[in-house]
């Protein structure tokens, strides 16, 4: 794209100016203020918005109309307040990071790294999936995350310095695979978010919401490759600038196929949205059928 260098450097000029103001906020007047973008987006990225009322309408036919157009803004804001928390977060060093969250289920998470057996990790772009990293990186060793790179080189190397500033390191989300191989077969640890539509020709069809979503079967695969239970865990913004990790009871192969394991992972993703629908992505076109 012939102007793409001009476009790239207005975005990172941006990127640099927002940062800038959301060190300047308490870290809770940060996500405020990400919040309020994101109601700003929810008035006026009308294709978006209308996206999300119909998704949330398909999945959730039984709620009332108001509830689910509540949702859909609490959405907005929810993608808002992460997007400033991220560039927020990175004043908080090691200790001071540590305080600010509370673990639930941290008993469940194997340990993994390159001294120990492999593990696979799952989430969900629900809540603010983008402290898991940094929160286990700090614990346990650094995750390697599958991620699809942004199109502008400067975002991407911000963007990524502060996922892997505890450790881990990104695999590129086209040919996943690869990277996923090397990592696990090392005995390190590997994460992936399972809940956003693949590729063309990279997914197959399971049940979400009860209506069949293409979801990639690559965690599956990869689960029976290495005779891996994969570790269910969730990030959730409370009040104050702080964070709820969880943590769910690890899901084990039990003989079944690619396709079947899979169901299991996005079944116990819908667990997991259904309570607290207003911090899912549902702006996302996740229903598409190709």
């Amino acid at each position: 794209m012939k102007d793409a260098p001009f476009l790239h450097a207005v975005e990172y000029g941006a990127y640099r100016v927002l940062a800038a103001k959301a060190r300047l906020l308490p870290h809770g007047g940060a996500r405020r203020l990400g919040a309020g973008l994101g109601r700003l987006g929810y008035g006026l990225l009308a294709g978006r918005r209308r996206r999300a009322l119909a998704n949330l309408e398909l999945a959730l036919p039984d709620a009332d109309p108001r509830r689910r157009r509540r949702w859909a803004r609490q959405s907005f804001e929810n993608l808002g307040a992460q997007l400033l928390d991220i560039l927020s977060v990175t004043r908080f060093d090691a200790v001071r990071l540590c305080e600010r969250w509370s673990l639930e289920g941290w008993e469940h998470l194997e340990v993994g790294g390159p001294e120990g057996r492999p593990s696979l990790l799952m989430t969900a772009h629900l809540g603010f999936w983008e402290i898991l990293p940094p929160a286990i990186g700090l614990y346990q060793g650094g995750t390697s995350i599958v991620v699809r790179p942004l199109d502008n080189p400067r975002l991407e190397r911000a963007i990524s310095g502060a996922r892997t500033r505890f450790g881990g390191s990104i695999i590129a989300k086209r040919g996943a695979a690869r990277g996923m191989l090397r990592t696990l077969s090392a005995g390190g640890r590997a994460s992936i978010l399972i809940d956003q539509r693949p590729g063309p020709g990279e997914g197959i069809p399971v049940p979400f919401f009860g209506h069949p979503a293409l979801t990639s079967p690559l965690l599956a695969r990869m689960a029976l490759r290495f005779e891996l239970p994969v570790q269910p865990c969730f990030g959730y913004p409370e009040p104050g600038g702080r964070y709820r990790l969880v943590f769910r009871e690890p899901i084990p192969p039990e003989g079944e196929d690619a396709a079947a394991l899979t169901a299991r992972y996005i079944a116990a993703v819908e667990r997991e949205v259904r309570q607290a629908p207003g911090l899912w992505l549902w702006m996302h076109d996740r229903w598409r059928a190709a």
